[in-house]
């Protein structure tokens, strides 16, 4: 019998399934004896207060996961976001107010943050980060952050409950009520269900009807407050009756370019938001919100 060379060999991983999942998980560095060797030049290049050490996270590269992520370092300093590469040794930063739109998705255990905006090199950038669900309160501070340099003036402190969308969706109630911050005043709310088709071929008329079904929109919902609107929805690509998760777009009043609706196809109404750099946010409602948008829209001008 042939016995292969030693580097031939793959070695089991000596990791448990709990140390595993633990590699998904993003970090918090909280001094500056926590920085690990390769962010340490990024320190060292800035020279950030000995004071005040800036707010840091690492995320995971899911490494011994199917699916590998590039990990980076999201700093908060002042007005100023940082995003280092780990690889390339490179970083980029942006200004709070040059910060477009953050998008925060999450189903189950598998969670990301998408930060669009202008870097300081003047080039509009996207950049996305991945992460365990169960360290999804570091970036929600990070959100929150950044969301709070907008507001000049806080009017109300208490958040609403929602009773009204409560008795359509408890869960996007809950979703509206956590996802607010402090001094924001809600505006208006687009409730919109979501939309299903379905096309049973007559040829098949013994089947289950979910097999045919096909989503034209998830259940959505748009809210305004005095500072921004914030787009929460579910992700139609989750393969699932009951839904776990949703998608929240977060985008600065001052950061809208324009508001347009127009009809579509099957009488639905599109609304597009667009913003400063170009991109174009959609969300659909059925041709009976017409004058709930249109509302909506003079709230917003």
């Amino acid at each position: 019998m042939r016995i292969p060379k030693q580097e031939n060999i793959i070695k089991p991983s000596r990791l448990s399934p709990a140390e595993q999942t633990r590699l998904s998980w993003a970090t918090r560095i909280a001094s500056y004896q926590e920085i690990p060797v390769d962010y340490q030049w990024f320190f060292n290049l800035h020279k950030f207060s000995e004071i005040e050490f800036p707010f840091t996270v690492i995320t995971p590269s899911y490494e011994g996961f199917l699916h590998r992520y590039q990990e980076k370092m999201v700093c908060l300093f002042g007005a100023k976001l940082y995003i280092v590469d780990k690889t390339s040794k490179s970083s980029l930063s942006f200004n709070f107010q040059e910060i477009n739109l953050m998008e925060f998705r999450k189903v189950l255990l598998d969670s990301s943050i998408t930060i669009c905006g202008v870097e300081d090199s003047g080039k509009s950038v996207k950049v996305d980060m991945h992460f365990n669900t169960v360290t999804e309160g570091l970036f929600w501070e990070i959100m929150r952050r950044i969301r709070q340099f907008f507001f000049q003036k806080i009017t109300v402190t208490e958040k609403p409950y929602f009773d009204e969308l409560r008795q359509e969706s408890f869960k996007f109630a809950s979703y509206c009520r956590n996802c607010l911050i402090q001094g924001e005043k809600v505006m208006d709310l687009l409730w919109q269900p979501e939309l299903i088709e379905n096309h049973i071929p007559i040829w098949l008329p013994i089947c289950k009807k979910e097999w045919f079904d096909r989503i034209v929109f998830p259940n959505h919902l748009l809210l305004i407050t005095n500072q921004e609107i914030i787009l929460i929805r579910e992700d139609e690509l989750e393969n699932r009756k009951e839904k776990y998760g949703a998608i929240w777009q977060m985008i600065p009043l001052s950061k809208i370019y324009s508001i347009d609706q127009t009809d579509i196809e099957n009488n639905l109404r599109k609304l597009t938001f667009r913003l400063d750099d170009g991109t174009n946010i959609n969300s659909l409602f059925l041709p009976q919100m017409k004058e709930r948008i249109e509302k909506a829209i003079s709230h917003i001008n």
